[in-house]
Formats: structure tokens, C-alpha cells, sequence
């Protein structure tokens, strides 16, 4: 009896576990998603605290974003459940507030930075060296971050 219940106690915290870390895919506009080969990339995940400016709610979340070896979008970007939540997100957010994306990408100099990384990991013969796919990484989770805190109040910290 005792293992019965030790065992249904692990299965509830697994299960409470995994839905905490429920990634869900964005869709992304154009001008954010590369079309180059998943095969040929690095997947990047990265926990941060969020605090959703409106109403104070605080949490932990991840950001998991797949981006290529070469070119500068995002094959993929996904979050974990409760960020989305915690501002009203859902998975259109970043296609219906394009025009604010593509605001922040300049405010902040988005092109120099995957610029800059491609530079600092690529060594003389065009080769990616390590780091890159976290360089580019932290490009992008900066402008997702930036335009959730402008449209919905919600701040990250990474």
C-alpha cells in the first residue's frame, strides 16, 4: 500500500511538472521566420522571471527558439504555457502585432546584433564557430521580450 501510494504521488508531481513546462509555438511573421533547414541549427532555451506590469503577477518561465547556423531569422520560438498566460498571449501575438515587432527590431538594433554575431562566431574560413546560435538566440529573445512588454505590460528579465 505504501508503494501504491508513493508511486501515485511521483505521477501527480510528473504531471504537474510537465504541464508547468508546456512550450507553445508562436507563429511568426515574414520578415522574423528563416526559411533555412532545422537540420542545420541550434536550439537555444533559456529560463527568465517575468512580471506582468498591470497586475503584478510574477513567474518563471522558458523560452526555447530555434535558429539557424546561417541567415538571421527564427526557425521557430516558443514559450512556456504560463507566460502566455500571464499576459494574455496567445500564439498569433506576434503575427498580429507585426508592425511593433518590426518597431522594436530597430529601436534596438536588431540587425547589428545577429551582424555582430555572425561576425564574432564565424572564424577566417566562414566556419560557425560555438556560441553563435546563443548570440543570435539572445538577439531575438530581446525583441520578443521587448514587444510583449510595449503591447501587453508584461517585463522579462533574463
Amino acid at each position: 500500500m505504501k508503494n501504491l501510494l508513493f508511486c501515485l504521488v511521483a505521477i501527480v508531481t510528473l504531471s504537474f511538472s510537465a504541464n508547468a513546462q508546456r512550450y507553445v509555438e508562436m507563429q511568426l511573421p515574414t520578415f522574423m521566420k528563416s526559411n533555412e533547414n532545422a537540420r542545420n541549427s541550434e536550439t537555444i532555451e533559456q529560463e527568465f522571471t517575468f512580471r506582468n506590469l498591470r497586475t503584478g503577477v510574477e513567474g518563471r518561465a522558458k523560452v526555447k527558439i530555434l535558429v539557424p547556423d546561417r541567415g538571421e531569422g527564427m526557425i521557430s520560438l516558443a514559450f512556456t504555457e504560463n507566460y502566455l498566460q500571464a499576459g494574455g498571449i496567445g500564439a498569433d501575438f506576434y503575427v498580429r502585432n507585426a508592425s511593433t515587432a518590426q518597431s522594436v527590431m530597430g529601436d534596438h538594433n536588431h540587425g547589428a546584433c545577429i551582424a555582430d554575431c555572425n561576425k564574432r562566431y564565424t572564424d577566417a574560413d566562414g566556419n560557425k564557430i560555438p556560441g553563435r546560435g546563443w548570440c543570435k538566440a539572445g538577439c531575438w529573445g530581446k525583441t520578443a521580450v521587448q514587444v510583449a512588454e510595449l503591447v501587453v505590460q508584461v517585463a522579462a528579465v533574463f
